[in-house]
């Protein structure tokens, strides 16, 4: 039996084939390696479909900033014997040359080591929802400072990622987790010394997950920070700081952010509007709102009417039906004195064409 004949399909494999196949890759399972794990941390994007592009916005604009806080990326590559020919101008293309050799191996490399980039886009199962993955010690920071950035220069730099939400660590998404994550994670920001007390409050969004809501989640992180200082004090208005928790399947993403709401909820496009147009937003919204509620006032009032309406007519429809059934004793009384005014005219002509003759007769 040759390999010709399988190839012009002649013949099917026999079931022997496949059963060696089987027991040769029993223990070999995959592994996937860029998923959303307990463990990591970096940054949650949301877009509105266009996933790729809203990836390659989030890698620039990263990137973009991280070079400015940290420095250019290090890659692994030698830089120290780079160089040797860079003094002599005359020899352009050779410096160009390895230029490209220089960025083909870094390349190399990060394919070899994906865990030691930067950045690294990182499945989440999740629709238009991206996590990119960082080694870096605070993406708190980073998102704050493209933010700002963003809000000072009024420039847009994104089109299709949305908001970018710092996340500082994460754990497996049961209660009992969350617990003693956040316990030793809130330590560092409400582990206050005794006196000082901070305004906060907590921001919880759940997807593709319907064991943990936020009504278990809420009151756990209340408690909490509580018992670490009673004199942290809920304010939904204008916190000090804000407790993102975003649970995304089997996994819980937290983080401390600052700013939140000045900076648009850490939205990349809202933040870089001008105060105008977000105050005349802020305007419509409530006339529309006191809009809708003279509306409802209008419809009461008329509803009101109505039934006043329905309340008369059945009033009037009650009298026409006592007039008809002779139970009204003033409808009746009235007719009556009617009938005795007609009898009265009739008796005074009749007398006076009795006495028109016997004047004309004298």
């Amino acid at each position: 039996m040759s390999s010709e004949d399988f190839k012009k399909g002649s013949r099917k494999r026999p079931k022997s084939y496949y059963q060696k196949c089987a027991r040769a890759g029993k223990g070999k399972s995959r592994k996937l390696e860029n998923i959303l794990e307990p463990g990591i941390r970096g940054f949650l994007v949301t877009c509105n479909s266009h996933e790729k592009e809203a990836v390659r916005e989030t890698y620039n604009i990263l990137n973009e900033y991280a070079d400015e806080l940290y420095g250019p990326e290090q890659n692994g590559a030698d830089g120290s014997g780079s160089d040797n020919n860079a003094d002599s101008d005359d020899d352009a293309e050779n410096d160009m040359e390895k230029c490209l050799e220089r960025e083909v191996h870094q390349m190399k490399e990060q394919q070899k080591n994906p865990g030691k980039r930067r950045f690294q886009n990182i499945f989440t199962k999740a629709k238009n929802c991206i996590f990119i993955k960082t080694q870096l010690e605070d993406p708190c920071l980073v998102a704050h400072t493209i933010l700002s950035d963003l809000a000072e220069k009024k420039v847009q730099k994104t089109r299709y990622a949305l908001r970018l939400l710092p996340i500082a660590g994460t754990c497996k998404a049961y209660l009992k987790d969350i617990e003693a994550f956040s316990i030793e994670f809130l330590e560092k920001t409400f582990g206050t010394p005794f006196g000082v007390g901070l305004s906060y409050t907590t921001v919880v969004k759940i997807r593709n997950n319907n064991s943990v809501g936020r009504t278990s989640i809420l009151p756990m992180l209340g408690k909490i920070i509580k018992e670490m200082n009673p004199l942290h004090r809920l304010n939904h208005s204008n916190p000090d700081i804000v407790v993102l928790v975003e649970v995304i399947g089997s996994v819980c993403c937290m983080s401390v952010v600052k700013d939140y709401f000045l900076l648009r909820k850490y939205n990349l496009l809202e933040v870089t509007k001008p105060q105008n147009e977000i105050k005349d937003v802020e305007v419509i919204d409530r006339k529309l709102n006191s809009n809708d509620n003279e509306e409802k006032m209008d419809e009461n009032i008329n509803e009101n009417e109505t039934v006043k309406d329905d309340s008369q007519t059945k009033a009037n429809q009650s009298i026409d039906i006592n007039l008809e059934g002779g139970i009204a004793p003033q409808a009746e009384d009235a007719e009556f004195q009617k009938e005795d005014k007609c009898h009265k005219q009739i008796c005074d002509i009749a007398q006076d064409i009795i006495t028109s003759p016997e004047k004309e007769e004298t």
